[in-house]
């Protein structure tokens, strides 16, 4: 227990009624606080073609090979992105792969 919940439990009788009073306000505020919306999570940064080769020092030819395998996502006429999340499992499925 905490020095702040020791000391409300150890008040005076004739301050309970008051401190109960005390702890359903608080109560009822936490209660609220946890039914706001928590942070968002972050969209996952997309890398072009020559951010993912750079990245895994490789060709541009050898991403393109690969864009399945890479999580690549068409964004329209010759536009390809990857998500740099779908880029970094794949470098963590070869390291384990290599092991």
């Amino acid at each position: 227990m905490t020095p702040r919940l020791a000391e409300l439990v150890n008040c005076p009788r004739e301050k309970i009624y008051e401190r109960l009073g005390e702890l359903e306000a608080a109560k009822a505020k936490l209660i609220e606080r946890l039914q706001e919306p928590g942070p968002q999570p972050q969209a996952d940064e997309l890398l072009t073609p020559d951010e993912v080769a750079a990245m895994l020092k490789v060709e541009k030819k050898f991403i393109y090979n690969r864009k399945k395998a890479l999580g690549g996502i068409p964004m329209g006429h010759r536009t390809l992105r990857f998500p740099r999340s779908k880029v970094e499992a794949y470098i963590n499925r070869q390291e384990r792969r290599c092991r």
